[in-house]
């Protein structure tokens, strides 16, 4: 929105968005653009994760959104294959791709020296608010939490118990783990605290509560920083996958090459 109301050529416009901290060093306007790169859907895994699958999923996500923004064209089926109704092969397709393999998400900070130090400034003296009223907070829960927590403790299992009243220095690994796995057990939820408040508790915690939130709210905001990507800091290979995958296996001796794994994005077939 900017660029368009400060009638930005749109030349200079798409530079900043392809490689913007490349062309324009030092220019924040440009950094920002290259945030471009990071649209496309993050991949989010739990459990075991290939890194090099994830990071070449990125890379493909870049490469077709560069095609279908600037060039107009559905380069992305040249990832599996040369394309069948465009002039692209797929090595054209690898070719593009290696221009981004060297980059990286990441948010750069881009406030200066008197920014950082107001906004210190008025973050101590907010946490410094927020401190008084969670105290006065923490003294009305703390007998509750205490009880709470002995309560819990009594319906630990046996050896989840000896764990925790062994002192720490004196615990093996297995005790060690058996202990945490204890605290989080006896430790009470927020609302088993608040039901078993007394009415005349339950009474003052209201409206420490409500200033609470009202003083939360005046949290300073973050400091600017850039919704960016940048040089990854190290070469980084960019080769051909066959039929788009980066993990390939042989089916037999001289058999076609197939995806270890299916494809995240059934157009790329």
């Amino acid at each position: 929105m900017s660029a368009f109301n400060n009638d930005k050529p749109y030349d200079r416009f798409i530079k900043e968005q392809i490689a913007g901290d490349e062309i324009y060093p030092g220019d924040t306007e440009a950094l920002i653009a290259t945030g471009f790169h990071r649209c496309g859907p993050i991949h989010i895994t739990g459990g075991n994760k290939d890194d090099e699958v994830t990071r070449q999923e990125v890379v493909s996500e870049m490469t077709s959104s560069i095609g279908s923004v600037f060039l107009g064209l559905t380069v992305g089926c040249a990832r599996c294959h040369n394309h069948k109704f465009d002039p692209i092969l797929q090595s054209d397709y690898y070719r593009l791709q290696a221009l981004f393999a060297g980059t990286e998400g990441k948010d750069v900070d881009t406030y200066t020296p008197e920014q950082k130090a107001a906004y210190e400034s008025e973050l101590k003296a907010y946490e410094a608010r927020l401190k008084v009223v969670q105290d006065e907070l923490e003294q009305i829960e703390k007998p509750y939490r205490a009880a709470l927590t002995e309560k819990h403790k009594l319906a630990l299992e046996p050896q989840y118990r000896a764990a925790l009243e062994l002192p720490k220095p004196q615990r093996n690994p297995e005790q060690a783990l058996l202990a945490k796995n204890a605290e989080e057990q006896i430790k009470p939820a927020w609302d088993e605290i608040v039901g078993s408040l007394s009415a005349e508790d339950r009474t003052r915690r209201g409206p420490l509560r409500e200033k609470l939130h009202a003083i939360q709210a005046t949290k300073p905001a973050p400091l600017p920083a850039a919704f960016a990507v940048v040089k990854h800091g190290q070469a980084c290979a960019a080769n051909i996958h066959p039929q788009g995958g980066r993990r390939q296996e042989q089916d037999g001796a001289g058999g076609a090459r197939r995806p270890t794994r299916p494809r995240s994005n059934e157009w790329d077939r």
